[in-house]
């Protein structure tokens, strides 16, 4: 290797570990949520199918919801991350507090909201086998909505600031609680156990972040007090967060929705299918997770060096970011395709949804590099605060194309539940492809700027 080639390569080496810094702790906190429907799944699973149908229905209406509401509380981190770049410390503190206000006001909503859908979607999709099953377990299972918006709050505040090992120790933690607690509550109160062993896992979470973030004293400078929200509220704020928050937002709610409706229609056709492709859907799950960690951090990384006026570094974020996430997941489709018999196994021992979910995974292996590809874009593209059109152009990937060819697959064309997943890598295909040009676009226009 030549002088040049080891000097252009050193000159990546601090955005490098400063990237890596801040996407594991977020990737270890981001897994943690999904590590929660993992598990439950696991448990349902070893009960009986039936449970793990009622499982995955539920799962299917609230996981759009739970991205929703990761999308809405992450609107504070670009904007916080550029203004601690600027080293405005008044300016983030007042960010926070108009965020928890925003945020408060979206959980009461989506509460209720969804509390009026999904028993309106469990009805319309619940056999009688599972119908009473999965009304209960979703009912106690969506009041854990409050304190996730709670902990995710304070939790994009520290990301802003760099500061994420707090939040992936607590993350672990209440994770390590949700096992032990599902565990035990299951054997008396069954399904309802593992929904109740949840709620209380992720009231602790969201207790011991906030107990901890104002009794650390290297987050002295960085707290807010709510006495203070009436002398600071400004509706301009609130306009400004909501203008990044609700786009996000709604482009995690359009992309998770996807995938929850293919759920729904997989168990439209079968309890065989629809455990089978929940089982397939979790362990690709996971793996996302940890991949918006390091998309996650390219937002960071791109505020803070965008804070400072650094064009220069804002393109060595933005390849290694691409170039990482590509490396993620060829390991990750390598791994799934080796370990597919053994990860189906854990759910369930039913012979004919281990062969159906074995069979799934070879299409969840072969989406990873589409899928990495289109986090780390959305990623670079939030740091860039370009939200609004990249959501649009999702939605209409899936919804307009992917999920409709899904259904006439499914359901008319005689492919079954793998027309499903053929539709779902279509999309992934379509959204990666035009967020990845849009990426091109915006930095060819920054280098003539």
């Amino acid at each position: 290797m030549s002088d040049s080639s080891k000097e252009g390569l050193g000159a990546f080496k601090p955005e490098f570990y400063s990237l890596f810094k801040i996407a594991i702790p977020i990737s270890v906190s981001q897994l943690g949520h999904i590590m929660v429907g993992f598990v439950d799944s696991v448990l349902a699973g070893n009960i009986g199918k039936n449970e793990l149908a009622a499982a995955t229905v539920s799962n299917s209406i609230f996981f759009p919801l739970l991205t929703f509401v990761l999308g809405i509380t992450s609107g504070i981190t670009p904007l916080a991350a550029f203004q601690f770049g600027k080293n405005d410390l008044v300016a983030m503190k007042k960010l926070h507090l108009h965020s928890f206000f925003i945020n408060a006001f979206m959980c009461v909503a989506m509460y209720f909201l969804m509390y009026g859908l999904g028993t309106f979607i469990i009805n319309l999709y619940g056999s009688q086998n599972i119908h009473g099953l999965t009304l209960s377990f979703f009912r106690i299972f969506l009041l854990s909505i409050f304190p996730i918006v709670f902990f995710q709050t304070f939790k994009q505040y520290a990301e802003a600031i760099g500061y994420t090992k707090l939040a992936s120790v607590v993350t672990i933690s209440c994770n390590v609680l949700n096992v032990v607690l599902s565990v035990i509550m299951v054997k008396t109160y069954g399904l309802d156990g593992i929904a109740w062993a949840t709620l209380i896992a992720r009231v602790c979470m969201a207790l011991v972040f906030v107990l901890i973030f104002y009794t650390d004293r290297h987050l002295a400078a960085y707290r807010v007090y709510f006495e203070d929200f009436k002398a600071v509220f400004s509706w301009e704020i609130v306009r400004k967060l909501s203008s990044t928050s609700v786009p996000f937002g709604l482009q995690m709610l359009v992309e998770s929705a996807a995938f929850g409706a293919a759920g729904l229609m997989a168990i439209k056709i079968g309890i065989i299918e629809g455990d089978a492709h929940q089982i397939a859907l979790q362990i690709a799950s996971v793996v996302y997770m940890i991949s918006t960690g390091l998309g996650a951090a390219s937002t960071v990384r791109i505020g803070h060096v965008a804070g400072r006026g650094d064009v220069s570094a804002i393109r060595k974020v933005v390849l290694l970011t691409i170039v990482l996430m590509m490396l993620y997941n060829i390991v990750t489709a390598i791994s799934i395709l080796v370990f597919k018999e053994g990860l189906s196994v854990i759910f369930t021992q039913d012979v004919q949804i281990v062969a159906l979910s074995v069979h799934l995974l070879l299409f969840a292996a072969s989406f990873q590099f589409f899928d990495g590809l289109q986090v780390a874009c959305l990623g670079i593209l939030r740091g860039f605060h370009d939200i609004t059109v990249p959501m649009i152009l999702v939605a209409l990937a899936y919804w307009a194309v992917a999920l409709p060819m899904g259904y006439m697959m499914a359901f008319h064309w005689g492919f079954g539940v793998d027309g499903i997943w053929y539709a779902l890598l279509l999309g992934l295909f379509l959204v990666s492809m035009i967020l990845f040009v849009r990426i091109r676009l915006k930095m060819r226009a920054m280098q003539h700027s």
